[in-house]
């Protein structure tokens, strides 16, 4: 009786485990006063501010885009979680944490908060520095590198066409049954090139926009705060179209093989006087890292064949918000922006 009396035991402990345990081995919800939960995600995404003019957005930027691709990298040191990898599973229609869902159980009885951070888009093998923060802890820094072009003649050159970068923070309760609500926002300054109104008197032949100033390079993006620390920074120029294509004004300037320094064309027609158009552009849009104000200062230059004239104007760019710049150039050569 007693060996059966042991075999019972074992056989009630084994139920017990198995019971208690997911299929990925970790240990799964129980009722009553063990209750347990994990952490679950309700992800959001803050649009661009003052986006007026519609682009094509890159793959990854938007909230589809996380799901359809990367997903996104997921910090919370509470849990053990370090740059891990969180995707969309169409499945279950829920966030998957890890390749395997693995996920970390307490007792819902527990208290305290979570603090988690994420980014996006998901970074295989990030740059990382650990630094001491004011309250006695560590704060994660990512670091994030100004994109150049992959030309080879060119490939020193900052191209403006960096990938958007998306970051989100939750504090969560333990004993929060709910999921943690992470809101994406925009981590990079937008600016976008909007209408040209030809109010001169005459024709305008237009060969595209420079935009000058002191552009970061690289910065650290604090996961903790969302606040960039400027690493390197350089005076430069952005042209939009890039330097290695050459601008005409009709196909028929079109002439191959093409010039020696180019690679390509772009075709912005003549604007006529009192005329508007969207210019005939590839990318209309630049993505810039802002410094730690959230700001950055350009100057924007219209390009144009009429002699000893420049068309260029400040402007401040802010984190978050997408500039887009509306020109009118007068009769005088003067210039009034509309930008929102």
């Amino acid at each position: 009786m007693k060996i059966k009396r042991k075999h019972y035991i074992f056989e009630l402990m084994a139920v017990l485990l198995l019971a208690a345990c997911s299929e990925d081995g970790s240990f799964a919800e129980l009722s009553g006063g063990n209750a347990t939960q994990r952490l679950t995600f309700d992800v959001r995404e803050t649009d661009w501010k003052g986006e007026t003019v519609s682009v094509t957005t890159r793959s990854g930027e938007t909230l589809d885009g996380l799901r359809d691709n990367t997903g996104f990298g997921f910090y919370c040191k509470g849990l053990n979680y370090s740059n891990t990898n969180v995707t969309w599973d169409g499945v279950t229609s829920s966030w998957k944490i890890g390749k395997d869902n693995h996920n970390t159980y307490w007792e819902r009885s527990r208290k305290g908060k979570l603090n988690v951070y994420a980014y996006a888009p998901y970074l295989a093998s990030p740059e990382l520095t650990e630094v001491d923060n004011v309250e006695g802890g560590k704060d994660t820094l990512l670091t994030f590198k100004a994109q150049k072009y992959t030309i080879p003649a060119y490939n020193t050159m900052l191209s403006g066409g960096n990938d958007d970068l998306l970051w989100a923070k939750a504090e969560y309760d333990l004993n929060n049954s709910d999921p943690a609500v992470l809101t994406f926002q925009h981590m990079l300054a937008k600016l976008t090139f909007g209408t040209i109104t030809n109010n001169t008197g005459g024709t305008l032949r237009l060969n595209g926009f420079t935009v000058r100033g002191n552009f970061n390079t690289e910065a650290k993006l604090n996961l903790k705060t969302g606040v960039w620390t400027p690493v390197a920074s350089s005076s430069a120029t952005i042209s939009s179209p890039p330097p290695f294509i050459k601008v005409v004004s009709s196909e028929s300037e079109r002439t191959y093989p093409i010039p020696a320094g180019y690679i390509g064309y772009s075709v912005i027609p003549p604007l006529p006087n009192k005329q508007t158009i969207l210019p005939n552009m590839q990318n209309r849009s630049m993505l810039l890292i802002p410094n730690a104000n959230g700001e950055i200062e350009v100057t924007i230059e219209v390009n144009s064949d009429i002699a000893n004239e420049k068309f260029s104007f400040p402007v401040t760019l802010k984190q978050g918000e997408d500039k887009t710049i509306n020109i009118t150039i007068g009769e005088s050569f003067e210039v009034v922006i509309d930008g929102q």
